[in-house]
């Protein structure tokens, strides 16, 4: 796509300078805005998108920009309420329409993009301009915010769940991965990008580094109707005093005592019954002598 839009430095006084990332979400929709009305193949049919506006998708943008898909409702809702675009919901996806659209591409403009071949050398150098404006705005933006601020965004985006799964080594984000994890930030009411970065933090900790395993959690949250990060920390505290509990019970159970002549398999038990003959062998040869003396005094 070339190209190029205006600027007026009045957009300094406006709300979404003063943030360097939602500022360029901005300028990137302008830049995805048709200058001409376009025809476009959508859901089967080829449809007129109308100049000052673009079809596209809450899916499309969230992988654009790399946050979910509620990031993105969020910011689209912003930009409605103050009366900056209008967005029209299909079911293959969503038609934006920038309203004023001429004060960023002028009917001057349109007659440089109908002969853009001739201009090729001006757009290059205007988008060149457009990409240094961005630059400075954010070093801008920088230097203008006081600390809480920068504290802040830094905070923001520390909690973005694919940023943390892509550094903290679950591996490279393809789109099915992506669709994954806009499904668990959609499906938690509250707290969503918290709660999927602590499911990915558990899964860490365990040596897990690995989204199957990060999905078993969430789904055990899920199914345990878990609707807050405050819900989901009780939950785990509550879980992890019920293995200290049991570990605590098995190391006091008592050893059962075992009999000795089983403990020491090379006791013997006392023969009783060879005793007892030795002992009667002993009387019978007593009788027998004295059975002998008594003949004996008989003959004599």
């Amino acid at each position: 796509m070339t190209g190029w839009i205006k600027l007026h430095r009045q957009i300094m006084e406006h709300w979404i300078w003063e943030d360097s990332k939602r500022f360029k979400w901005w300028m990137e929709i302008l830049l995805l805005t048709n200058h001409t009305d376009k025809k476009v193949f959508v859901g089967g049919k080829i449809q007129m998108i109308k100049r000052g506006s673009f079809h596209t998708s809450e899916v499309k943008l969230s992988e654009r920009w790399n946050v979910s898909r509620n990031t993105v409702r969020k910011f689209l809702k912003l930009l409605q309420n103050d009366n900056m675009i209008t967005t029209k919901k299909t079911g293959n996806g969503t038609t934006i329409e920038v309203h004023n659209y001429d004060v960023y591409q002028g009917n001057n403009e349109v007659k440089k993009h109908e002969n853009e071949q001739q201009n090729k050398q001006e757009t290059e150098h205007q988008h060149e301009h457009v990409r240094d404006n961005e630059q400075n705005t954010t070093k801008n933006v920088k230097k203008e915010k006081n600390y809480k601020n920068v504290k802040n965004e830094k905070k923001e985006k520390n909690h973005s769940a694919f940023e943390f799964f892509q550094n903290n080594g679950f591996g490279f984000i393809t789109q099915y991965t992506a669709e994954d994890i806009n499904y668990y930030l959609d499906s938690f009411e509250n707290d969503s990008d918290e709660i999927v970065i602590a499911a990915l933090k558990l899964a860490k900790d365990r040596n897990k580094v690995s989204w199957g395993y990060t999905k078993g959690i969430l789904n055990t949250w899920l199914q345990t109707n878990l609707n807050s990060i405050d819900q989901v920390k009780f939950f785990e505290l509550q879980l992890k005093e019920m293995r200290k509990n049991r570990n605590t019970s098995n190391q006091f159970q008592k050893k059962e005592l075992t009999p000795e002549w089983l403990e020491n398999r090379q006791y013997k038990k006392p023969n009783i019954l060879k005793s007892n003959i030795i002992e009667n062998d002993e009387n019978f040869n007593k009788e027998v002598a004295a059975f002998k003396d008594k003949l004996n005094k008989k003959w004599d």
